[in-house]
């Protein structure tokens, strides 16, 4: 149909000529060319629902599950009552007489009925200590309630004394004025050892310890121990003096024969410490003073007073005071235990120099307390001269001219006490 169109157009547009024969029909024409793809169409209305499908056909077996757990246990069944005792069987027929043999062993008899309880058996032994069982839970006391409060003790029995102790112990120094260490008096505790140290001379200007203070026992013997110091510079001179307390000049000699010429500390020091005295330090719990006489007895009478406010003797000695050395010196309180020297010697000081150490000096002087009750009024403004070079006349102005004094302690048990008490 489409080829027999196509013909039929080419004939009207050509011009009309003269009428051909009528040619019979072509062969069909090749397939023509796919069209292009059309226009999606619209979405189609749903289908109504399909009838149910036919039953599927059983499926195969599955595999054997895995063993399940076991189940809970059941419960007891109950016990079941106990039957009824059997009637009793029939007698026997009467054995023989004659000696046969014994017949089987009957039957245990039914159990007989439960008897009276018996009389007590005497008292078993003494078991053994059964063993340590295990602890306990520890418990706290905060968990458990606090109990009534408990009726009041009896009282006590009465304390021991109390320990007597001084707050505030007194620290002392003494001096042998001898090369051997002074012991610390009973009740009193050493602190250290060392050197008799009195007083320093610097331009005429002194400057010492009491030899009752610690502070006069250096723990080391040294010469040109001090330093003059300004605002830029400090200078060590030999113009500085240092004077140290010297062993005592022994009975029956003079301090010329006694003591050494000057003698270098540093060539030897053997030598100069020789001739210097020795100290201790020591701690109390009791106060120590000294009690002078200013005569030359011994004073008793003031020594019983202070006994009654609880005062007692410790040792005696003579009256010192002062120590004169180039021109300066230094003393110490009468009422000091270090004023109550137990050696008395005419000069006592060692003079360092530098490093050179000197005993002997028309400027060295030790002052004494002196007895003066049987002096007329005109011979004690007078100068006297009293020898204390030979041992005979250094006897002699010991015990008539010298002060004599004791050193008293207070008794640890009257150490409240004061004069004003009654």
């Amino acid at each position: 149909w489409y080829q027999r169109r196509v013909r039929e157009a080419v004939v009207s547009t050509q011009s009309t000529g003269s009428s051909g024969i009528n040619a019979e029909y072509g062969a069909p024409g090749n397939a023509g060319a796919a069209g292009n793809p059309g226009t999606p169409g619209l979405r189609g209305s749903p289908g109504s629902p399909g009838n149910p499908g036919a039953a599927g056909t059983p499926g195969l077996a599955g595999a054997k599950g895995e063993r399940g757990t076991p189940g809970n246990p059941g419960t007891p069944g109950r016990s079941g009552n106990d039957g009824r005792a059997g009637p009793p069987g029939p007698s026997g027929p009467p054995g023989s007489t004659s000696g046969g043999q014994a017949g089987a062993a009957g039957a245990p008899g039914a159990p007989g009925a439960k008897g009276n309880r018996g009389v007590a058996g005497p008292a078993g032994i003494t078991g053994i200590k059964g063993i340590q069982g295990p602890p306990g839970k520890s418990a706290d006391i905060n968990d458990c309630p606090a109990g009534a409060k408990g009726d009041q003790g009896p009282p006590g029995y009465p304390g021991e004394p109390g320990e007597s102790i001084q707050l505030n112990p007194y620290i002392v120094a003494f001096h042998s004025q001898r090369t051997e260490y002074p012991k610390c008096l009973d009740g009193m505790t050493e602190l250290w050892r060392g050197y008799s140290f009195m007083f320093i001379d610097a331009f005429d200007f002194a400057a010492g310890q009491s030899l009752s203070e610690p502070g006069s026992c250096w723990k080391d013997f040294y010469v040109n121990n001090m330093m003059m110091c300004t605002d830029d510079s400090c200078t060590n001179s030999n113009s500085r003096y240092s004077f140290w307390l010297a062993t005592a000049v022994p009975e029956g000699q003079t301090p010329t024969d006694y003591y050494p010429e000057s003698t270098s500390a540093l060539t030897d020091r053997e030598t100069v410490l020789n001739y210097i005295s020795r100290c201790t330090v020591c701690i109390s719990d009791y106060k120590i003073m000294a009690l002078h006489s200013f005569s030359k007895d011994k004073p008793d009478n003031k020594l019983q007073a202070a006994s009654r406010y609880g005062w007692a003797k410790l040792y005696e000695g003579y009256s010192f005071a002062y120590q004169v050395g180039s021109g300066v010196g230094w003393g110490t309180q009468l009422s000091r235990h270090s004023s109550c020297l137990q050696h008395f010697s005419p000069i006592m000081a060692a003079q360092t120099n530098g490093a050179e150490v000197r005993w002997i000096s028309p400027n060295f002087h030790a002052t004494w307390v002196l007895d003066y009750s049987d002096l007329s009024e005109d011979d004690m403004w007078e100068s006297t001269d009293y020898d204390v070079t030979s041992g005979a006349d250094r006897q002699a102005f010991i015990q008539n001219r010298l002060g004599k004094c004791y050193v008293i302690k207070r008794n640890a048990n009257d150490r409240f006490r004061y004069y004003s008490d009654n």
